[in-house]
């Protein structure tokens, strides 16, 4: 059966960073910076201004990820449900009316939320 898009979205890519591990690698490249720079040793501590520094990028990072995803408006238990249809949805063929009718039956026996 061939496969189709259910929705002009993207996925965010398997194996892409968690947001902890983007805020440990700003910290590990401040602090390699402040070092091969030659700092003196007080400026190499990351300090309060700087961590919330780097909280305001990680949290600006993915929710510009979040917003050319085209799920942004989602909520995180909706975009959850959306990973089902990531590698798109099967076509099915409807050989007749019949099951046509079949289809809309138990559609309308099934709550909603189900569906999804």
């Amino acid at each position: 059966m061939p496969k189709i898009r259910f929705a002009d979205v993207n996925f965010r890519r398997l194996g892409a960073p968690e947001r902890y591990e983007v805020e440990d690698r700003l910290k590990k490249f401040l602090a390699n910076f402040r070092a091969e720079r030659d700092l003196a040793r007080s400026l190499r501590h990351i300090s309060a201004d700087d961590r919330d520094k780097i909280e305001r990028r990680v949290i600006a990072y993915f929710e510009a990820v979040h917003r050319a995803s085209g799920m942004g408006h989602l909520d995180r238990r909706d975009r959850e449900k959306m990973e089902a249809f990531r590698g798109g949805v099967d076509l099915i063929e409807i050989k007749s009316e019949h099951q046509a009718d079949e289809i809309w039956t138990c559609r309308a026996f099934v709550p909603p939320q189900v569906l999804v």
